[in-house]
């Protein structure tokens, strides 16, 4: 007992160690927006460089309008996640408790567009865009992230572990295949909704690509 509580301190104590070496970076750069250049790039001085004012943020602010940059990446990432995230949970709920003539072939069709690689379709989609006339506009940073073939794959595989029971109790009771999903499905599954949010609002926001045509 005495020999299981000292290896809990001591992954405890390892554990820490590495959270605390992960974290360090980002109080750097955090630390390091609000300081001069100069006193970044110095070599002696300490870990830290020394923050003065915020003049690094009034000046981004002034040359890039950095806060309106922010918001737009901010309403482009929540819209791309929510929809994303909705959408997969709907398609993953009907592929995998919902039977129906080729239902499995129309799953590999789906998994199957998982192998395009994404610079295939940049041009495609952006003379689409401008075709239609939605240049500059959020429905044309939004529309291509609706739906996401890996969401969908999750989902398929986090809702089969659902018992058939349950749903056919809820469908006894009188509940709707829309009743079911929001009041059943969707409850059981703010694991994968969790992981699909965090997976698709950090690819959101790393894709810069598609923004810059």
């Amino acid at each position: 007992m005495k020999n299981r509580r000292i290896g809990g301190i001591i992954l405890t104590a390892l554990l820490f160690a590495v959270a605390l070496i992960t974290i360090v970076p980002f109080i750097w750069m955090f630390i390091s927006s609000f300081a001069p250049n100069s006193e970044i790039v110095k070599v002696t001085g300490g870990l830290f460089p020394k923050p003065s004012a915020l003049a690094n943020y009034v000046s981004i602010q002034e040359k890039f309008n950095f806060l309106r940059l922010f918001i737009n990446s901010l309403v482009v990432a929540g819209l791309k996640t929510g929809i994303a995230v909705y959408t997969s949970a709907v398609l993953g709920y009907v592929f995998s408790k919902m039977r129906f003539r080729g239902r499995n072939l129309l799953f590999g069709v789906v998994m199957s567009t998982m192998m395009i690689p994404w610079a295939v379709t940049i041009i495609p989609q952006y003379e689409m865009f401008t075709n239609w006339g939605l240049q500059d506009t959020y429905t044309s940073l939004v529309l291509p992230g609706m739906i996401s073939a890996f969401g969908i794959f999750l989902f398929r595989q986090s809702i089969a572990g659902i018992s058939d029971e349950l749903i056919e109790a809820a469908k006894l009771d009188g509940a709707s295949e829309t009743r079911i999903f929001h009041s059943i499905i969707l409850p059981m599954s703010h694991n994968t909704i969790a992981a699909l949010a965090i997976s698709r609002s950090c690819g959101t926001g790393k894709t810069t690509c598609g923004r810059s045509l």
